[in-house]
């Protein structure tokens, strides 16, 4: 079964009863992710399956895939990045059973009302960012460009004048 996946009302047990798929490119909006980098990716590849999982709660195994231009750590410059994310989550119909799952080792998710799928594909885009991004090889630090002072050198002037060798 085809569906559109950015769909406002996706109700996950409906999907599960179908064993509903998606694979494919979708143009995201990523207000949230535009925060955190420079460029937003133009679309986003996805693969989506919905079943059932364990305590026969509706299931969903989804991998995303896009390229997001980030900033460098060390030279302040753009730099792409490829953001890979796979992940399986349970639905869970109350917090007692998604604290049971949890403690299975399971990811629950427990929200009332419908599925904000865009949301969760956008959810995994940002926590597949890296946590400091750099070019490889490596390129020059900003500070070496202009050469700026080292933070601790007056302390050390500090030091030397007063007679302290260490």
């Amino acid at each position: 079964m085809l569906f559109d996946p950015l769909a406002k009302a996706l109700d996950p047990q409906r999907l599960a009863e179908s064993e509903a798929r998606f694979e494919g490119r979708i143009v995201l909006p990523a207000e949230r992710l535009a925060e955190l980098v420079e460029e937003t990716p133009a679309d986003v590849w996805v693969r989506l399956a919905f079943d059932w999982g364990p305590q026969h709660r509706p299931r969903v195994r989804g991998e995303v895939r896009a390229e997001a231009a980030c900033l460098c750590q060390r030279c302040q410059e753009p730099l792409r990045c490829v953001l890979q994310s796979s992940w399986e989550l349970i639905f869970a119909a109350s917090d007692e059973q998604a604290r049971s799952l949890g403690e299975e080792g399971l990811d629950c998710h427990h929200e009332t009302g419908p599925l904000n799928l865009a949301a969760m594909i956008e959810d995994e885009l940002m926590l597949a960012l890296p946590m400091a991004p750099r070019h490889e090889p490596a390129c020059a630090p900003l500070a070496c460009a202009g050469q700026a002072p080292h933070p601790f050198a007056a302390l050390k002037e500090l030091f030397a004048r007063d007679g302290h060798n260490k």
